[in-house]
């Protein structure tokens, strides 16, 4: 029995450190000369190996797609699992702010020389620089996959795991089988707007803000970033998740909120304070602490307030509409940000073509697909890497239980 993984990256690599079969070939095809170059990019080279999140409903709510298919596969391999199964095999783990988990050597090279060598000790094969342009199915039955070079390969089953975007061929060969697929689009990506250079505010960072989209009923909350480009962060990533396709059909063209003071009274209290303490200080020189300065200093020019006007002289009307500023700092936005490390698309393989306790195609059971290549997609925090983990593990105890009964 001979399996073709296509893709070297997280999935594929963790299929083949799963699978063990005394009469079974397994051949990983990665395109370029590297494997899991992604996945040594991850959590800005640290690799967020997943999530410590233990409560099931509050996982499944991480991924605006794929969610509540993911349930079963979840409690069969959850982020518990994950973790004991490289801290098994010598990789120290750490939880660090939002149960984020990461190799405690903080180096995706340890997590991804690991993965490689337990692919290796399975006796897998790694065919570098084989690109499957396209598969088809042969007369007896076998999965042949075919590089652009005219380079073949036949496998009993084929275990799809690329990351990213489908090809174009690849694809199509793939429907022209029966198989569905939901449009690919970007996820997890920042905004364009020139908020940052009209009031000066790159590199101005917010802890805990308060986002929201009205156009399409969408609130996030997190770290909040302005960068030279527009807007980004973890809570600009978890709205950009939520709204892909939204944002996607408009043209990344969209109007956002954000409050910067959830609870007014503290704000009003502050602004009670300054004008009996701070009479003399100008507004720019004296700010609310739950707000940076620079960003003070726009949320005041934004309710038409002169920051270099006295504390001394704010009026009930100033302090009305700096309140409503704060709550409703404006911030329009025409395009999605360039990010280079940008690799995560919502859309794939139709989730309804797959069992999802095996990960096997229902129309071609020569087929398994696990991690980005389903229409499976989260918020950053590890979950992305931890729907790899769980598919590819599922399909490998499947495939293995296939090669056990053809003993």
């Amino acid at each position: 029995m001979k399996i073709a993984v296509i893709g070297g990256g997280a999935a594929g690599l963790f299929f083949a450190a799963n699978f063990r079969a005394r009469n079974a070939e397994v051949i990983v095809c990665e395109k370029s000369r590297f494997i899991l170059e992604k996945l040594k990019l991850t959590g800005g080279g640290r690799c967020n190996l997943t999530n410590a999140e233990s409560d099931i409903a509050a996982l499944l709510a991480a991924y605006p797609r794929g969610g509540k298919s993911l349930r079963n596969i979840f409690r069969n391999f959850p982020p518990s699992e994950t973790i004991k199964w490289f801290e098994s095999r010598g990789l120290k783990t750490k939880v660090e702010d939002e149960k984020r988990v990461f190799p405690a050597s903080d180096s995706s090279a340890d997590v991804a020389s690991l993965l490689e060598k337990c692919a290796l000790d399975n006796g897998a094969k790694i065919l570098r620089n084989f690109e499957v342009e396209s598969v088809r199915i042969s007369e007896s039955g076998a999965a042949v996959l075919e590089s652009p070079s005219g380079i073949k390969e036949t496998a009993d089953f084929a275990v799809f795991a690329r990351g990213g975007k489908w090809g174009e061929k690849l694809q199509k060969s793939l429907e022209a089988l029966g198989v569905k697929f939901t449009r690919q689009i970007p996820s997890l990506f920042g905004f364009k707007s020139g908020v940052s250079r009209e009031f000066g505010l790159e590199g101005v960072s917010v802890k805990n803000a308060k986002l929201s989209c009205a156009k399409f009923g969408l609130a996030s909350s997190g770290g909040f970033l302005f960068t030279h480009e527009g807007i980004s962060g973890p809570c600009v990533l978890k709205m950009s998740s939520l709204g892909a396709e939204n944002f996607f059909d408009c043209g990344y063209s969209a109007e956002f909120t954000l409050n910067l003071a959830e609870n007014p009274e503290e704000l009003s209290a502050f602004i009670k304070n300054a004008k009996l303490s701070s009479a003399k200080k100008r507004l720019k020189n004296f700010w609310f602490n739950q707000i940076p300065q620079k960003l003070w200093i726009a949320v005041l020019a934004s309710a038409g307030i002169d920051p270099d006007s006295l504390w001394a002289d704010f009026s009930n009307d100033a302090k009305k509409r700096l309140v409503l500023s704060a709550q409703n700092f404006k911030i329009n936005c025409n395009g999605k940000s360039v990010n280079a490390a940008e690799f995560v698309c919502c859309g794939g393989v139709d989730l309804s073509q797959v069992d999802l306790k095996t990960m096997r195609c229902k129309t071609r059971p020569e087929f398994f697909f696990a991690g980005e290549c389903l229409n499976i997609d989260a918020f950053t925090g590890g979950f992305n890497l931890q729907a790899a983990w769980s598919t590819s593990f599922a399909a490998a105890k499947a495939l293995e239980k296939i090669a056990e009964e053809n003993l």
